[in-house]
């Protein structure tokens, strides 16, 4: 099984050097860069074992993947995003999110890292979205977390 399936995905290639992708001196690109890409075998991906389809660019002779045009590719642990975004969501400790997960405590932060850059990404398309169907926003609400900390020994000061 694919990473996508094949009907509705139309992949261009993803090589700025290649000629499909350039533009003419006004500035206006000669193909949407799809088109000249035929299917190239797959491979099976270490870090999940899933299987990825290969492509061929005919025009450039380059081959390349379907995951290289996700915003995972190249992770080596993609399998852990999901994980640490709900156990971080959940007020679990960096450092315990590595424990429990059995990795590098450096990892979480990097994973956090991304996972915050694919939160912007989805928050900016859903306001491009909002703004594009004419929606207006009247007002946004924030949920405004209150904590308390009590102690026995301030009792007597109080």
């Amino acid at each position: 099984m694919s990473e996508r399936s094949s009907a509705g995905f139309h992949p261009k290639c993803p090589y700025s050097e290649c000629s499909v992708n350039s533009k003419t001196p006004d500035g206006v690109s000669p193909s949407p860069g799809i088109g000249r890409i035929v299917r190239n075998g797959y491979y099976r991906r270490s870090s999940d074992s899933k299987r990825v389809s290969r492509f061929l660019c005919l025009t450039c002779e380059r081959t390349f993947s379907s995951s290289r045009l996700t915003p995972c590719f190249g992770q080596k642990k993609r399998r852990l995003n999901d994980p640490i975004r709900k156990l971080y969501c959940s007020g679990v400790s960096k450092r315990r999110i590595a424990r429990l997960l059995r990795i590098n405590r450096k990892t979480v932060p990097r994973k956090l890292l991304f996972l915050g850059e694919q939160a912007n990404h989805y928050l900016k398309q859903t306001i491009a979205d909002l703004q594009a169907s004419g929606t207006k926003l009247d007002a946004i609400q924030f949920d405004e977390l209150e904590s308390f900390e009590h102690s026995k020994c301030l009792q007597e000061f109080l």
